[in-house]
């Protein structure tokens, strides 16, 4: 019975320890669930950017596919707006329907 008994321990205890190295998400997701969520993070990091928070810019989201709407006062401000867009976690792509004047 002893023997059973530890056998059935061992087992678990393998099991136990196979399930704590596999690398399953544990709550805190690295990046956002959500095209809203991503949306509220793009839109944070060009209001982050003083360089940016003026310009008239607005986001939208589709499977993780950044499309960009307003209004940029130079080519360097746009590139400026796409490079913080991409480096976004989550973001897959960008789409630039911005003008530039």
């Amino acid at each position: 019975m002893k023997r059973w008994v530890l056998g059935v321990l061992a087992v678990l205890a393998l099991v136990c320890t196979g399930c704590s190295s596999l690398d399953m998400p544990s709550g805190d997701l690295s990046g956002p669930v959500s095209d809203r969520e991503l949306e509220s993070l793009v839109m944070g990091r060009i209001q982050s950017d003083p360089a940016l928070v003026q310009q008239s810019i607005s986001v939208s989201a589709r499977e993780g596919v950044i499309t960009l709407y307003g209004s940029a006062p130079n080519q360097e401000a746009a590139a400026r707006i796409k490079s913080q867009i991409r480096s976004t976690p989550g973001v897959r792509g960008v789409i630039d329907q911005l003008s530039v004047f």
